[in-house]
């Protein structure tokens, strides 16, 4: 494989990753993918509002082979058990779809009729879906209900407030797309519902140059829970995200 890589690499004057091979009947099928510009450097923390339940946000991720980085959120209603099976249903059906093939508004619209059937309850969920080109830095963002969203690029920053309303709400989803380009070192940071952040103390801690992002993302959850006291009625996650060479 290794040699095969090598070989491609020198005929096309790019590199490549080490193939994929499969057998199919009596052929074999060989996969190759040149190598991505950028990785995604990701980390979570999440916060139960009560210790004894399980947190009612849910999160997933995965990168399909035409090297798109895809990150989802949900935050359930309520808290507990209940608002995590919400959650993870939302994630896990879009995933799905996604995975196999299916377009990011045609997958949304999918799960927000799925949520809409599954119970006869109320049930709804937020959901937010971040798309990352890791060839070009393209970032496209699906926000539904779901809580504000932070974006680093260069010197700028940007704020995306919750807008749109959760999956499962209304017949058609209610959602908003934001598109924009990041480069290396620029960061994302989603959060869920209960985390009320400064926006001024968090786009300095974003501009420093020497970021372990598994500590920022605990120290940015634990602050909004040390801001928040005893008023929070929500868990917390944040999802901090870091584009790489």
């Amino acid at each position: 494989k290794q040699d095969m890589a090598g070989a491609m690499t020198l005929a096309f004057h790019k590199s490549f990753d080490l193939p994929v091979v499969a057998r199919v009947g009596d052929s074999y099928k060989l996969s190759m993918f040149t190598k991505t510009t950028y990785y995604l450097d990701v980390e979570i923390y999440q916060i139960s509002k009560n210790e004894d339940s399980p947190c009612g946000d849910y999160y997933d991720s995965f990168i399909d082979n035409k090297g798109n980085a895809y990150i989802v959120l949900s935050d359930g209603m309520g808290t507990g058990a209940r608002a995590r099976i919400d959650s993870a249903f939302v994630c896990d059906m879009l995933i799905k779809l996604l995975s196999a093939g299916t377009g990011e508004e045609s997958a949304i619209e999918i799960v927000n009729a799925s949520v809409m059937l599954k119970s006869s309850d109320e049930s709804f969920a937020t959901l937010e879906l971040c798309k990352v080109d890791l060839y070009s830095g393209r970032v496209t963002i699906y926000k539904a209900g779901s809580a504000d969203t932070y974006i680093k690029y260069g010197r700028e920053y940007k704020h995306l407030s919750g807008s749109g309303l959760p999956v499962g709400v209304e017949d058609v989803p209610c959602y908003e797309k934001h598109s924009f380009t990041l480069s290396s070192k620029d960061m994302i940071i989603m959060t869920s519902d209960g985390a009320e952040l400064n926006e001024a103390w968090l786009f300095r801690e974003m501009a420093k140059t020497d970021i372990e992002l598994k500590e920022f993302a605990r120290n940015v959850a634990q602050t909004a829970k040390f801001h928040s006291g005893n008023k929070t009625n929500d868990d917390i996650s944040v999802i901090a995200m870091r584009l790489c060479k």
